[in-house]
């Protein structure tokens, strides 16, 4: 039913983080509630077609967990924001990942951007991270006022065909390291050097990390006809302040059922 951790965010009661459950072709979404009982979300039952993997965007509050691909449970920058700053000193720092906010602003007019990379934190063990990955609904299971009611962006692909609901998410990935210096180095491929960043981590540290360039590939919809963008070159670019100023950025807490936050 999810795991469960002591979460500063709700105080101190346990959170569960909602993880679908599957029977045949349902996905039954449940969440717990803090209060020692287990309540759904919404409807308790959602139909999925044979063959087309389901899509949950389920927000509540400064929440938002997404089932697609990946699951992730996040927080609204804000109150992450609002959280760490109650906590006392730690001997840890953290390190906040994310794309390039201008060319996702851009694709957000149609098209969408994409952002999966590999970090080698100390020239350890490759990680894997899906910085920038849309959640898509098919055209068999939206149309275009439910899409754009539920905060969806409603795109058609190929000409006149049929469109497809796209929730664009814009979450930042949160690293914890321990104080001292660092070398996190971002590739796109298996076999690139890729490019190096070296963070001075001091006790209860918060470093912003956006990842430019190449590291994104971005398509842009017009009038049905796609074509990508020509990205500068890699970058890593590190800033006490956050990138943007959307209200919409989360940062993630739980990736795919591990939990990143509190770590």
């Amino acid at each position: 039913m999810g795991h469960g951790v002591t979460s500063h965010l709700l105080g101190p009661r346990r959170f569960a983080f909602p993880a679908p459950l599957w029977t045949g072709q349902h996905v039954s979404v449940l969440v717990f509630a803090g209060c020692g009982s287990v309540l759904p979300i919404g409807e308790p039952t959602v139909d999925v077609e044979a063959g087309e993997p389901p899509t949950l965007i389920l927000r509540a509050g400064d929440f938002q967990f997404v089932h697609y691909l990946r699951d992730s449970l996040s927080v609204s920058l804000d109150r992450y924001l609002q959280v760490r700053a109650t906590h006392s000193a730690s001997p840890t720092c953290t390190v906040l990942l994310g794309s390039d906010p201008v060319r996702l602003a851009a694709a957000d007019a149609g098209g969408f951007c994409t952002s999966v990379v590999s970090l080698y934190l100390d020239d350890g063990k490759r990680q894997t991270l899906s910085l920038t990955l849309p959640a898509v609904i098919p055209p068999s299971r939206t149309s275009e006022a439910d899409c754009r009611n539920a905060g969806g962006s409603y795109e058609v692909f190929t000409g006149d065909g049929p469109g497809a609901c796209l929730f664009k998410t814009r979450v930042l990935y949160p690293l914890t390291l321990p104080i001292g210096s660092h070398t996190l180095r971002f590739t796109t491929g298996m076999f690139e050097k890729g490019v190096v960043s070296a963070p001075s981590c001091q006790a209860d540290e918060l470093t912003f990390a956006t990842l430019m360039g190449k590291f994104m590939l971005c398509v842009h919809n017009e009038g049905g006809r796609m074509h990508g963008d020509k990205p500068a070159d890699e970058s890593v670019l590190l800033s006490q302040q956050p990138p943007t100023t959307d209200r919409e950025l989360h940062v993630i807490i739980n990736d795919n059922g591990t939990w990143l936050y509190p770590p």
